[in-house]
């Protein structure tokens, strides 16, 4: 098992056609990325609030709507499982065939495949 860990900021700007429905969509937002909704989802070991902005005026077609930004800060934890290589990458298989000859015996063919290049 592989652990990887990420932490950073997530931005999420919020668009509304007025002040009341930015409002809304706010709470909305706030109550979905909420610490104690977000320590349900694995992997996820933070997620906390650390900035909302102004509802501002943004020009859209004929007439204006709202935006808002909304800032968290987060640690995440990824665990990646791993094969089991026991030594490595595998260069070469040894292959053994054995095909009944039709005279009671078997014809054994015997062989090596070998990766080409330098393993990884």
């Amino acid at each position: 098992m592989r652990s990887e860990r990420y932490a950073g900021e997530l931005g999420v700007a919020a668009f509304a056609a007025d002040g009341a429905a930015i409002e809304t969509l706010t709470r909305q937002l706030d109550d979905a990325l909420a610490p104690a909704r977000a320590a349900t989802i694995p992997g996820l070991a933070r997620l906390e609030p650390t900035a909302l902005g102004a509802a501002v005026p943004v020009p859209l077609g004929s007439g204006t709507a709202r935006r808002r930004e909304l800032t968290y800060s987060f640690d995440a934890e990824r665990e990646v499982p791993l094969v089991p290589g026991g030594g490595g990458v595998v260069v070469t298989v040894a292959v053994v065939s054995r095909v009944p000859d039709g005279l009671g015996g078997l014809d054994i063919e015997e062989l090596e495949i070998t990766r080409e290049g330098t393993p990884t």
